[in-house]
């Protein structure tokens, strides 16, 4: 009599943690902002660099990441005011329906997520992502009018986001 037997071994106990791709599909509502920054100008000939604060309202800011395709969608916006302090006066820029994110397409590359839409790509790096709360970081570069002047500010963004 012969009695063949075998045995296998697996390190797959079930499923492991979920990926960063698996974790990010879904809604996302935008619930705490950190927005500020620095603008450079020139006034009278003199390079002049300012700190940026934003103060965000009027929030109604969500995204939608799906796959396969993997899409982001963006719905409502936020409004920023932007203050800075130069030489003891408090000027002010409003920026209205804002949509850091925008609509397109996504993918992961490490601990970066990375948007590209019609006109642009974003990076932005994940500091957080679990099945409650997402938190990226990110920075914008954009030529802004300040009473008159043009200034490059470089805008850093804090943004954390809320499952729905």
């Amino acid at each position: 009599m012969f009695i063949a037997l075998t045995f296998s071994c697996s390190d797959d106990d079930g499923p492991g943690e979920p990926t960063i791709e698996d974790t990010i599909v879904g809604n996302w509502q935008a619930s705490d902002f950190d927005i500020g920054g620095e603008a450079t100008g020139n006034i009278g000939g003199i390079n002049v660099t300012v700190d940026l604060v934003g103060e965000v309202y009027d929030n109604t800011y969500a995204v939608n990441f799906s796959e396969n395709p993997n899409t982001v969608t963006s719905t409502g916006d936020f409004d920023v005011e932007f203050s800075a302090q130069f030489l003891g006066q408090t000027y002010t820029e409003e920026a209205q329906d804002v949509q850091f994110i925008g609509t397109g397409t996504w993918e992961i590359e490490g601990n970066k997520l990375i948007i590209t839409t019609s006109t642009e790509t974003r990076e932005f790096d994940i500091q957080t992502i679990n099945a409650t709360t997402l938190r990226v970081l990110g920075e914008i570069i954009e030529v802004i009018d300040v009473e008159g002047t043009q200034a490059t500010a470089v805008i850093d963004l804090d943004l954390t986001f809320t499952r729905i």
